[in-house]
Formats: C-alpha cells, structure tokens, sequence
C-alpha cells in the first residue's frame, strides 16, 4: 500500500488536486475575458496548488464552458526572482515560456529587452495564442528595488494592450508588499482579486476518501475523526491523511492516538507560525475561537481541535517577545521602509499591536510598517529624556547618534566630526546606543505585561 499522502508543497497532480470548483470557476471566467487575477490567501492554504492546476487540461476539463485550447499557461515560480533585474526577469519569462509552450516559442540567444519581450508576445498572438503567465510568489517581485515603476507600467502595458493575462498569487494583497518606490504604480489596480479559503466539507471529504481508497484503504470511515483533528485545511488534512494511513500500515484496526501525536509534531512548527505573525485582532479572535467546541469558528485555522488546544496553551503562557540588537539595528537601517519594517520580528511587539488597533490602521502591509517605525522613534526619544545638547554626555550623544545617522540620513562621518569622535570611537558608541535602545524596547514590552490598575 502506497501512502499518497505526501505532499508538503505544490500539488502538481491533478488526481492529488480537490474542490476549489468556485475559485476555478471564477479564474476561467475571468481569463476567459482578458482579466488578470490576483490570487491572495494565507500561507499553506493551496495558492502553488490552484496556480499550477489552474494551467492543467485534466483540471480545466472539470469546469464546463471554457475552452482554452488557444491559451498558453506557463508557470513560474518567482521565489528565485528577488534580486533579478528587469532584463534577467523578462529573460527568465520568456526562458520558461519557451520550455513549456511546446513548441511553439523559441527564445533567441542574448539579452532581453522590453522591446523583445513586447515582440515575442505579439507573434504568439498573431499565431492565435493568448499568454497566461501564472506567477507564483509574486511577493518576491514586489520586494525587488531593482524593479522600479517603470516596469511595472511595463507590465501593465502589455497586459491591456495584448492578449497576455497574468495570474499572480501572494499571500496578502498587492498593495501591501509594494516597496515605497513602486506603491503608487497603476499596474496594482489591473488585477481582479481571488480570496482562497479553507476547503468545503465536501472536498475535504473527497480528499480523505478518494487517494486513499485507490491506494487500496479507505480513510472514510475516519473521517469525521480527521476533520474534528485539522478542520478543512487542506495542507493540514495532507498531513494528517498520512499519519493515519502509516497507522494502517502498523496494525488494524490503526492507533489514532499515534497518528494525532504524529501530525501534532509535524504541524506544531505551522502553528507558532500562524500565531506569531498573527496580528492582535486575528489573535483575539483565536482566542475566542479555541474555546468553541462546535459551530462557526472565527478563525478558520480553528476548525482544528489541536490548533484549538495550542492557541490556549498560548494563551496561557507568558507573552513576552524576546528582542535582539541585530533585529533592532536592521530594523532602524530599514526606518524609512515601510513594507520592509512590515516583515520585521518587530512586529510582535505589544507596543506595534497597539498602535495599530487604536489607531484603527490594517493589521497588514504598511500600515504594520509604519507602527514599527512609530515604535523606533518613540524609543528612541526616550534615550534623550529632557537632556538638552552636550557632547560631553555619553547618554546624548548616542540619543544623537542614532537621531542623525537613522532619521535625519547624515553620513557616519559627518555626524563623528559633529561630535568631535574619533571614528573607532563613533562606531563603539553607535552600538552601544543601539543596545541602550534595545533595552528600552524591552522595558515598554515588560511594562505592557503588567497588570492595569
């Protein structure tokens, strides 16, 4: 008995691929009338899955009314894209276009230029083609400075002026990964926006029952069990389907308590991290969640019942977030950046959860960036005090080191000859002001763990 249970990543098999009928439904129709598609859903939640099925004639065939003979889908994980200049980019489209068009495209030797690129798509639409780029982690694109707003006009261009669709999928919306320098390009308003959500009861049915009965045991009779574990999760469902069909592989009838341990020590590590990067509201709602044991959940990770048992765990334990100097230091050379601020462990903080919710600000994007950003500079103003100006005083000098060098943008050197430090003397002192605001950082996040008389 062959466990078919073992996809951890993209599912590229279409047998492998269930449900997702209406977010299908809802692509097709949209390409079928030129639309490109912005895919947005949590992470592990089957965006790989459905952007590569989505380019598959087998899965294609599961929604009548569409025929896409004529339409080239070409998937392209973007993951390794991050720093690729605009050329490299349009030279990696068009390698990969010319691997899975069959035939049909062959791409010439030598640098690619926009102008290049425009053409190759115009011949394939002479010879009757529409291009469907389906581009996968398509946050790694909007994090490359070297990507400026002139070519994600480009972009736009030939998307409203050629049969060329894209199909982007990202774990939040567009506008929020967009680095400062692009944000405000119109290429971000093209697209119409797919949410991806847990599986239908339905379709998690059929992922439990049909893999395993065509390996010749049926998960069916289980299944009530399964869904109360992991809910509709389909990451989440993999992983437990196969756990218990090695339980079935043990003995008959299977230890389900093995198979639970098995899958919590697997999907623990996905837990912290759906925990940790969960907003303040999001985590309330967990909260709320965990202790449900019927009915609608909040939060759809808390269909499961061992993601339930772990947010109260959570819940129940101290929440203090330890905080490094080397992710304060990164965090102060980024100060002026929002979206890359948005990423950083900073964003735990008490302090950054509650600027944002009494400010009413999204949870997510910039707005997550700009509350870091908040909390740097009120730190840091506390290295101050009511210290007026004077070289002398250590404590001042590293409030105004860290002032001129990360918010005001002067040089090291201008700022070491405004002091009248010796370079090697600056630089000691520059770390030292680092820590002593890293302290401060830590004494804000203890007194938010104090009770409130």
């Amino acid at each position: 008995m062959q466990n078919p249970y073992t996809h951890r990543s993209t599912v590229r098999d279409p047998q492998m691929f269930f449900g997702r009928t209406g977010a299908l439904s809802r692509l097709f129709a949209l390409l079928a009338n030129g639309q490109s598609v912005s895919i947005v859903g949590d992470r592990r939640i089957g965006k790989s899955s459905l952007l590569y099925c989505a380019g598959l004639p087998q899965v294609q065939a599961r929604i009548p009314g569409y025929d896409f003979t004529s339409y080239l889908f070409i998937y392209v994980d973007l993951q390794g894209s991050a720093a690729r200049e605009p050329s490299a980019l349009l030279s990696h489209l068009l390698r990969q276009l010319s691997r899975q068009s069959g035939g049909r495209f062959t791409l010439s030797e030598g640098r690619i230029s926009p102008e290049a690129f425009e053409e190759a798509i115009f011949q394939l639409n002479q010879q009757g083609f529409t291009v469907v780029f389906l581009l996968d982690e398509f946050d790694c694109l909007t994090r490359n400075e070297q990507l400026d707003i002139t070519f994600f006009s480009f972009l736009r261009y030939m998307a409203t002026n050629y049969h060329l669709c894209l199909v982007v999928a990202s774990h939040r919306r567009l506008a929020d990964l967009c680095h400062t320098e692009i944000v405000d390009s119109p290429f971000f308003n093209i697209f119409a926006i797919i949410a991806l959500k847990t599986l239908n009861e339905n379709a998690a049915r059929e992922l439990i029952n049909v893999p395993s009965t065509r390996a010749g045991y049926s998960l069916a009779l289980y299944a009530d069990w399964l869904l109360d574990m992991v809910g509709f999760h389909p990451f989440f469902l993999q992983i437990a389907c196969f756990y218990l069909m090695e339980a079935c592989r043990r003995r008959d009838p299977p230890d389900l308590a093995w198979a639970e341990e098995r899958f919590h020590q697997e999907a623990v590590d996905h837990f912290v991290y759906a925990w940790e990067h969960a907003d303040a509201i999001t985590r309330e709602r967990m909260q709320r969640a965990a202790w449900q044991t019927s009915g609608e959940y909040e939060h759809y990770l808390c269909a499961s019942r061992v993601f339930r048992e772990f947010v109260r765990a959570q819940a129940a334990a101290p929440s203090f977030v330890e905080i490094r100097a080397e992710d304060v230091e990164a965090a102060l050379e980024h100060l002026w950046d929002t979206v890359w601020l948005a990423e950083s462990p900073l964003t735990r903080l008490r302090a950054v959860q509650d600027y944002l919710v009494r400010r009413r600000m999204a949870q997510v994007g910039c707005d997550r960036g700009k509350a870091v950003h908040h909390a740097l500079l009120m730190a840091m103003n506390q290295l101050r005090h009511d210290r007026g100006p004077g070289k002398t005083d250590k404590r001042w000098r590293g409030w105004y080191i860290l002032h001129h060098k990360y918010v005001e943008g002067h040089s090291n050197r201008r700022i070491f000859m405004q002091l009248n430090l010796s370079e090697r003397t600056f630089y000691r002192e520059r770390k030292d002001a680092i820590h002593a605001l890293t302290a401060v950082l830590e004494s804000l996040e203890q007194s938010e763990l104090q009770p409130q008389e």
